[in-house]
């Protein structure tokens, strides 16, 4: 943590940057609040967009005139303006919960490419292709360098939320576009849906009309043999009973006869 809390008197030394201070807040504008740095002779803006890691539309949401805060610094122009920020300061004991100073650099080339619109933008490949004079490393400018001894990789800023929803927005477009093709192709307007079903439904009773004629038929089939087969079996039992009486008619005038044989015989 790097933290200066400054002198008892204050006198026209500068700050360091990316240390923090001691600060009170002095005024507030819609744009952010004006403090006063503890120990020196200066005041610093605290822009709106460096009060919280969160987009927050008034400064009063977040502080007060006369609040005393820990404030990192992370600018000093050449007229002697100063910049400091707290949404990487952690207000209980001043820690500094960014030390690479990533976040800072990444704020710092958003506003330079809304800040210097007329000049020609580099693409990303000289800029990746470049190498620092300070620290050695590719991937950005001397002058955009926060190497302080060490090296760090190169962190790819992320894209706009802008950006984002527009991307988003032309995929849902497309995507938009590729089902209503598809749907028009393949489903049809809504009367040839109507006309498609009323075909399936006449396709549907005709089927159910000859299955009932099939089973009505066969029914029919079956009632003639069963019919036929009882015609059969009635003719055969009437047979066997003209069989039987005869056998019976004749065995019982046999025994007639042997009963008047036998009486003569007497």
């Amino acid at each position: 943590m790097s933290r200066d809390m400054g002198s008892a008197g204050g006198d026209d030394r500068m700050p360091a940057l990316y240390k923090i201070y001691r600060v009170a807040v002095t005024s507030i504008k819609e744009y952010g609040a004006f403090v006063e740095m503890e120990g020196f002779n200066k005041k610093a803006l605290l822009h709106i967009s460096q009060m919280s890691q969160s987009r927050i539309n008034d400064p009063t949401e977040v502080v007060s005139v006369g609040d005393p805060l820990f404030a990192k610094v992370i600018e000093i122009k050449e007229d002697g303006k100063i910049s400091v920020s707290i949404k990487t300061v952690r207000q209980s004991d001043g820690t500094d919960t960014d030390t690479t100073n990533i976040i800072v650099e990444q704020d710092n080339l958003r506003k330079r490419s809304v800040t210097e619109t007329e000049k020609p933008r580099l693409q990303l490949g000289a800029v990746l292709n470049t190498v620092c004079s300070k620290c050695g490393t590719k991937g950005h400018f001397a002058k955009d360098c926060f190497s302080v001894g060490k090296r760090y990789e190169v962190v790819t800023a992320e894209p706009e939320e802008e950006e984002l929803e527009e991307m988003l927005e032309r995929r849902r477009r497309r995507h938009h576009h590729s089902s209503s093709d598809t749907g028009s192709d393949s489903d049809g307007s809504p009367s040839e849906k109507r006309a498609k079903r009323g075909h399936d439904d006449k396709k549907k009773k005709k089927r159910k009309h000859k299955d009932k004629k099939h089973k009505d038929k066969k029914h029919k089939k079956k009632s003639k043999k069963d019919k036929k087969d009882k015609k059969d079996r009635r003719e055969r039992h009437g047979g066997d009973d003209d069989k039987h009486r005869h056998h019976h008619h004749h065995h019982h005038r046999h025994s007639d006869d042997r009963e008047r044989r036998r009486r003569r015989s007497e």
